[in-house]
């Protein structure tokens, strides 16, 4: 997992006291940065892969209904805005 925001997100510390190697930090504090979707089922169920800040890539379901799919993909409370579209996500890993 690698550091991300100042201080890291995952781990709290400041970036100039960073140690080298990799983030010792809890990923469930990551944020989404990116998704792209995948398709909507018959049943109204949008299929999503999404990228977040420590390096995972998720994929979830959510209903179209839903008004704002990003705000089931985590920490919705934090997301102002949705994560970018990324078109590469599309592609399995």
């Amino acid at each position: 997992m690698h550091h991300f925001q100042d201080p890291c997100r995952h781990c709290g510390t400041p970036l100039d006291d960073v140690a080298v190697g990799p983030c010792p930090g809890d990923p469930m504090k990551a944020v989404p940065l990116a998704y792209a979707s995948l398709g909507v089922r018959w049943d109204g169920v949008e299929h999503f892969r999404i990228r977040f800040s420590d390096g995972r890539v998720e994929e979830r379901y959510s209903h179209i209904s839903f008004h704002a799919p990003y705000y089931h993909f985590g920490h919705s409370d934090e997301l102002i805005q949705p994560p970018r579209f990324d078109p590469k996500l599309r592609i399995p890993h």
